[in-house]
């Protein structure tokens, strides 16, 4: 987590616990006010990039495909390295910041570029021109016809179209850094360095950071009223919001839907992992008769049979596939799924989401119980947990 959302937590989150909703509010669209007008110190708002790899196998690595088929990821600490000159080793902190102009723009961004030569032999960018016609290619009578079943624009990338229509044609592909290393020299000096203090390349992407910003408040804004929950979040300063002492006040069993609160009997059953742990270690867990869950003898006779029957009509295997599914998973794609709550191509094709409870249940066989979306912040953890190890 950046250090700038970090330390607004450690006050923001005693103010909530201490019941203090509308000192909240205003530390709130104070610190959103600093953000706006870069007041945070570069070092706090810097992202923190490790070294785990080789910048050569990192070039290496980055040549090959996922799982599903497309490019790996750019990260952007090694991007910036390579085109810093940077000599790096295995345990190495790379810090930067955005400096895009929007929130949606990424710290690196892989793109492709279309050159063609005119007589004189001078190279021409025609990627803007190649891109236009290929937007306008894909509406016309020609694209959306069916061959073999399969419109022709759902198959042909700009890449086809370019060679096919534009031949010769040169394709490169370009790496574009919306990013910026923080210096060292900025780093260990005692007194915090601003945006001000520096050159304007160094000025952050104040959008971006504000959205990362609102987006770890957000779970916290269950603690105040529906009346006022959608209406606090400003992305801008000018558009800050008033609410008086009474809308300020701190509730409780609200949640924004049905399925993020559990209930006491979701709460006090053992899920299926948690059982299969016990079971596996020969052990009984603390505390199940005095909670109320019955005799352990009892839970581990209803596991067994439910994992019988799954076995027999293929739920089991499904739920394999699941898990297989979730630790391929990199850390970027499960915080897209955490973020957007829209399930990857591969899990929506077994499973679909209870909106109760948040369940993922099978499709197949007979709506039976897969998973559960908080897997995704689990598996997040543990990705935390092995990188801070290393």
């Amino acid at each position: 987590m950046p250090e700038y959302i970090s330390k607004f937590l450690a006050i923001g989150i005693r103010l909530l616990l201490q019941g203090k909703g509308q000192e909240f509010l205003e530390e709130y669209y104070n610190y959103v006010e600093k953000i706006y007008n870069y007041q945070i110190p570069l070092r706090d708002i810097a992202t923190k990039g490790k070294i785990k790899k080789t910048l050569a196998e990192y070039k290496k690595d980055v040549q090959t495909l996922t799982k599903a088929g497309r490019p790996k990821s750019r990260q952007a600490w090694y991007e910036l390295a390579i085109a810093n000159g940077l000599s790096v080793g295995n345990g190495d902190t790379i810090y930067y910041i955005n400096t895009g102009k929007s929130k949606s723009h990424a710290d690196v961004k892989k793109t492709k570029k279309f050159y063609s030569t005119d007589m004189f032999g001078q190279t021409i960018d025609i990627t803007k021109k190649i891109e236009s016609a290929y937007n306008k290619w894909k509406k016309s009578p020609e694209a959306i016809k069916s061959v073999g079943g399969t419109n022709l624009a759902s198959t042909y990338a700009i890449d086809d179209y370019a060679r096919k229509y534009y031949n010769p044609v040169d394709i490169k592909d370009e790496i574009i850094l919306n990013c910026a290393l923080v210096p060292r020299d900025i780093l260990d000096k005692e007194e915090d360095t601003f945006c001000a203090d520096v050159s304007e390349e160094l000025e952050y992407n104040v959008p971006k950071y504000v959205d990362m910003f609102n987006k770890r408040i957000t779970p916290l804004l269950v603690c105040f009223s529906k009346e006022i929950r959608s209406d606090i979040l400003i992305d801008n300063p000018k558009n800050r919001p008033y609410f008086t002492n009474e809308q300020c006040e701190l509730v409780s069993g609200e949640p924004n839907k049905p399925g993020d609160q559990d209930t006491y009997e979701q709460l006090m059953t053992m899920e299926d992992k948690e059982i299969k742990f016990w079971k596996k270690y020969n052990l009984v867990p603390p505390f199940v008769e005095e909670c109320g869950m019955g005799t352990w003898e009892e839970i581990l006779t209803d596991y067994d049979r439910r994992m019988e029957e799954e076995e027999k009509s293929g739920l089991a295997a499904e739920k394999a596939l699941y898990g297989q599914l979730l630790d391929q998973m990199t850390a970027e794609e499960i915080d897209t799924v955490i973020e957007e709550g829209t399930l990857p191509a591969a899990f929506s094709k077994i499973v679909e989401v209870d909106p109760e409870t948040m369940d993922l249940i099978s499709k197949a066989y007979n709506r039976g119980k897969i998973g559960n979306l908080r897997d995704f912040i689990d598996a997040r953890t543990a990705i935390s947990q092995v990188e801070n190890m290393d």
